[in-house]
C-alpha cells in the first residue's frame, strides 16, 4: 500500500509527505475508474477512539425526526445534514431537550476529527480487515481500501464496523461508505469475495448497503500516473 499512498507518519505528527506526486486511480470493468482522494498517509490504531478537537457550530432547523435520536438539519446557510445525534445539538437559546421536534431552532456542533481528510494505516499490517481508510466529514465519505495478491478474499466486516462506530462517537454524520477490494489487474476478471463474516454490519451506518453486501464491494485494480 505504501507504494501508492507514500510515507506513513504518526497520527500527532505534521506530516508533508501526501499523495500529490501521482494520481491513483482504481480501474474496474466496463471501464470504470475511481481516482482516490490525495491526502497524507498516517498511522493510527484501530483499537483506540479518535481524537477530537472543537469544532464550529452551525444554526439551523430540525426538518426531519428518526429513531434513535436521530435528525435531519436544514442549516441557515443553506445545508443539510441527515440523522445528526441529537448529542450534537442543542436549542438556539442555549438549553438542551431530550427529544427535538420538527421546526425546532437549534445550533449543531460540527465535528473535527484527528486524521480527517487522511490515509490512515493501521499501525501493525495484520490489525485491521483493510488496509487503509479514508474520512472527510465535511462530506460525510469514509472510504476502506483492502489489497489482495489472491484470487479470493474473506469481507470480514467487523473491522470496518469498529472504525464506524468510532468515528459516530467522534461526531461524524451518517456517513457513505465506500469498500474497495484490489487486486492486480490480470485477476480483476477472476477475484471473488469467498466468505463475508457479520452480514449486515455497514447498513447500520450508511443506509445504501441494502441487499447481498459482496454488491456493494468494489472490485479494482491499481493504476497509478503523474500527476499533472
Amino acid at each position: 500500500m505504501e507504494k501508492y499512498l507514500g510515507r506513513v507518519c504518526r497520527l500527532d505528527d505534521s506530516c508533508e509527505y501526501v499523495v500529490q506526486k501521482r494520481n491513483v486511480e482504481l480501474l474496474g470493468d466496463n471501464n470504470i475508474v475511481d481516482v482516490l482522494p490525495r491526502a497524507s498517509v498516517l498511522q493510527f490504531n484501530p483499537k483506540k477512539k479518535f481524537k477530537t478537537l472543537r469544532g464550529g457550530e452551525k444554526q439551523g432547523e430540525i426538518s426531519g425526526k428518526h429513531q434513535r435520536n436521530k435528525y435531519d438539519i436544514d442549516y441557515d446557510d443553506g445545508g443539510k445534514d441527515a440523522s445528526v445525534d441529537g448529542e450534537f445539538i442543542w436549542l438556539s437559546d442555549g438549553s438542551i431537550k431530550e427529544e427535538f421536534e420538527v421546526g425546532d431552532k437549534v445550533v449543531v456542533a460540527m465535528p473535527n476529527i484527528l486524521g480527517n481528510r487522511s490515509w490512515l494505516q493501521p499501525v501493525d499490517w495484520n490489525q485491521g480487515g483493510y488496509d487503509a481508510v479514508y474520512f472527510d466529514t465535511k462530506v460525510n465519505k469514509v472510504i476502506f481500501i483492502q489489497v489482495t495478491r489472491s484470487d479470493k478474499h474473506t469481507f470480514k466486516m467487523r473491522f470496518f464496523k469498529e472504525v464506524l462506530i468510532k468515528l459516530r462517537s467522534a461526531g461524524m454524520r451518517c456517513p457513505s461508505v465506500e469498500v474497495f477490494f484490489v487486486v492486480k489487474l490480470n485477476q480483476l476478471m477472476n477475484f471473488s469475495i469467498s466468505s463475508i463474516d457479520d452480514r449486515g454490519a455497514i447498513e447500520e451506518f450508511d443506509n445504501q448497503w441494502i441487499g447481498p453486501d459482496e454488491d456493494h464491494v468494489k472490485v479494482r485494480a491499481f493504476k497509478a500516473t503523474p500527476a499533472q
